[in-house]
C-alpha cells in the first residue's frame, strides 16, 4: 500500500503519489518540451501565462511573487487537485521578527531563487520533489534561536510536527511531506533543528547556541518530501 507521498521544496521536501491521469492533469498547459518531462524527469519553464512552472514524476509546482504552490499527483481518487501553498513570511531571533516581503522568482535551470534581502530561498526541482533551503548570508537582530515563518494554505489535513517533519494527508489518499529542518554554516558544522505548527504558521527554528558560533553562510535547509 503506497504511504502518502511528499515532494521536496528547496530547504523543504514534497512528494505525492502518482498516476497517469495525474501526471496528464498537471502537465496541461505546459510547452511541448516542460510537458514531455513529466514522465521523464524533471521540467521547469513559462506555462501560457508566462509564470513559472515545474513539473516531476509524480507533483507540478508553480512560482510566483506571492507564494510557490505545490500539487501532488494523486491521481483519480482525488475528487480535484489539492495543492499546497506555501509562503516565506518572517525571518527573526528569539520573540524578534522580521516581516519578509514578496520578490519576484528568478530562474536557471532547474533551480528557482527569491532574494529576500539577507536571506534566500532557493527551490531546487528533482525527481523525487522540489529541494528547498534558506541561505543567510547576513543574520537577523538579535539574539534568541533563529526562526523561518512560512505561511501554509492547504485543504488536506496536518499532522504533528515531529523530528522527521509534518505531513499534510488524507489517508487512503496522499498528500505532501515537510521534512525535518537541518541547519549547515560555511564550515560544514551541522545541527538538527525543530519545526513548530500552529493555525496555517509553520516555524522553523535552529538554536539559538549554534546560530551565535556558525560561520555564513548559514544554510536551514528543511525537507518537502
Amino acid at each position: 500500500m503506497l504511504r502518502p507521498a511528499l515532494v521536496p521544496l528547496a530547504g523543504l521536501f514534497l512528494a505525492s503519489a502518482v498516476s497517469a491521469q495525474g501526471q496528464e492533469r498537471l502537465a496541461d498547459g505546459l510547452p511541448a518540451g516542460a510537458r514531455s518531462a513529466v514522465f521523464a524527469n524533471t521540467g521547469l519553464d513559462r506555462d501560457d501565462q508566462g509564470e513559472l512552472l515545474g513539473v516531476g514524476p509524480d507533483y507540478a509546482v508553480r512560482f510566483t511573487a506571492a507564494e510557490v504552490r505545490f500539487t501532488p499527483a494523486l491521481g483519480k481518487a482525488a475528487p480535484h487537485d489539492l495543492p499546497l501553498g506555501y509562503r516565506l513570511e518572517a525571518v527573526g531571533r528569539g520573540t524578534a521578527s522580521t516581516v519578509v516581503a514578496s520578490a519576484t522568482p528568478e530562474w536557471a535551470d532547474q533551480t528557482v531563487r527569491y532574494q529576500h534581502g539577507g536571506v534566500e530561498a532557493t527551490y531546487e526541482l528533482r525527481a523525487a520533489g522540489v529541494k528547498q533551503n534558506f541561505v543567510f548570508t547576513t543574520l537577523p537582530r538579535g539574539d534568541g534561536d533563529l526562526i523561518v515563518r512560512a505561511g501554509i494554505d492547504c485543504a488536506l489535513p496536518a499532522g504533528a510536527p515531529g523530528p522527521h517533519g509534518i505531513e499534510f494527508c488524507q489517508p487512503g489518499l496522499g498528500g505532501v511531506r515537510i521534512g525535518g529542518v537541518l541547519g549547515i554554516d560555511a564550515a560544514g558544522n551541522q545541527v538538527q533543528g525543530s519545526m513548530r505548527w500552529n493555525d496555517g504558521k509553520l516555524e522553523f527554528v535552529l538554536p539559538d547556541a549554534f546560530v551565535d558560533q556558525a560561520v555564513l553562510p548559514l544554510v536551514l535547509d528543511p525537507l518537502l518530501g
